[in-house]
């Protein structure tokens, strides 16, 4: 199976924004349900809510600002200056599915790479875009758009699954 996608850079900033989105939102519950535990540790011998609530608040807002935002800002400006600096990463590609993995073609400088199966580590599907990561940190991005007539992501999700 093979699908032809194309990316552009307005596509890389709305597919960031999803994944960043989708991102909070767990991390946000997350950080929550943590920083009540670990401020439930510091005051649980003389229960105080404004100590409390205080504590929560400071554990909260450090974690998603240490863990979370500070390297995500970083990340968008090396994804920003990469895109910059590489035009060979927008424009036309195309992805598909052989028996030892899944190819990857550059029409922009006519690459042609195969990503064994041990080599992908996830897929996943936001609202307007799809992302199959690899375990060396890269990820390709495909427009939903160009998906609607494939069953590219459910076959890509079996073979994934079968091959280990």
């Amino acid at each position: 199976m093979k699908i032809n996608y194309t990316l552009d850079r307005e596509d890389y900033k709305k597919a960031g924004t999803e994944l960043i989105t989708k991102r909070y939102i767990f991390l946000i519950t997350y950080f929550s349900l943590v920083s009540v535990i670990v401020s439930y540790t510091f005051v649980y011998k003389d229960f105080n809510w404004s100590e409390f609530l205080f504590i929560s608040a400071i554990f909260f807002f450090f974690a998603l600002i240490v863990i979370s935002i500070i390297p995500d800002l970083i990340k968008h400006s090396k994804i920003k200056k990469l895109i910059d600096s590489q035009p060979d990463l927008l424009g036309e590609k195309s992805l598909e599915i052989k028996p030892d993995g899944i190819e990857f073609n550059n029409f922009y400088n006519n690459v042609v790479k195969v990503y064994e199966w041990h080599t992908i580590k996830k897929t996943y599907i936001t609202k307007n875009y799809s992302f199959i990561t690899l375990k060396n940190r890269t990820s390709f991005i495909i427009k939903n758009e160009d998906l609607k007539e494939s069953d590219f992501i459910k076959e890509l999700k079996s073979k994934i699954k079968t091959s280990f």
